[in-house]
């Protein structure tokens, strides 16, 4: 999970506080006699620069500590969430598009000649759009990131966004999709995309593809 943007929706609850000698325990002021011993930095300072700058140092710590304590209990309830759809876990039973399904077969040849499928568009310089699955299929896979949502939201589980500017979307890997994603991208895409000059002359008209 990303410092910067995953994990700041499930790190909501840690407020940011300045730090008092006070407030930190007792292995919090060992770290910060030991940081003070290790790094010459902090004993060229004047005593309150220094004890500001270690104490920020302490409450970068804390925080990341707190972070992966966050991500820890965020995974161990995501262990929780019972799929509704057990055959979208499974390659194997996955409805592929008849025209990628093409596509794939074209791209896996020695040689790349014949006539180019048609599926592929690039609708930016390297940027591919293509029918994967079939469409009652990829309603499927929409379904079941709307029951995952709706289980978060029922159980008041926060839900960890792909980025910062997404607040909807889910990430796959977080509720068991993991596997069956990885294995997509060896088993199907890799094999498609892996020669993207050749796509892109396919796309193109080249004649060497196309006689």
């Amino acid at each position: 999970l990303h410092k910067t943007s995953a994990t700041r929706n499930i790190m909501e609850g840690h407020t940011k506080k300045k730090l008092c000698i006070e407030d930190l325990t007792d292995d919090e002021k060992q770290e910060m006699a030991k940081a003070e011993e290790t790094y010459p930095y902090y004993r060229s300072l004047c005593p309150k620069e220094k004890e500001e700058k270690l104490l920020k140092y302490i409450a970068g710590l804390r925080e990341e500590k707190q972070r992966q304590n966050a991500i820890k209990s965020y995974h161990e309830a995501m262990k929780k969430f019972k799929p509704k759809d057990l055959e979208l876990y499974d390659l194997k039973k996955w409805k592929f598009d008849d025209k990628f399904l093409s596509l794939l077969e074209f791209m896996k040849k020695d040689e790349l000649k014949g006539e180019f499928p048609e599926p592929l568009e690039e609708v930016l310089d390297g940027v591919f759009r293509f029918p994967m699955v079939e469409e009652k299929f990829a309603s499927r896979l929409l379904d079941e990131v709307a029951y995952f949502q709706d289980w978060c939201k029922k159980t008041g589980q926060s839900i960890v966004r792909p980025n910062s500017m997404n607040n909807y979307g889910a990430i796959l890997d977080h509720f068991g999709f993991k596997t069956v994603m990885t294995n997509n991208q060896r088993v199907y895409m890799i094999p498609v995309f892996q020669n993207s000059d050749a796509v892109r002359s396919g796309l193109l008209g080249d004649s060497a593809l196309s006689r």
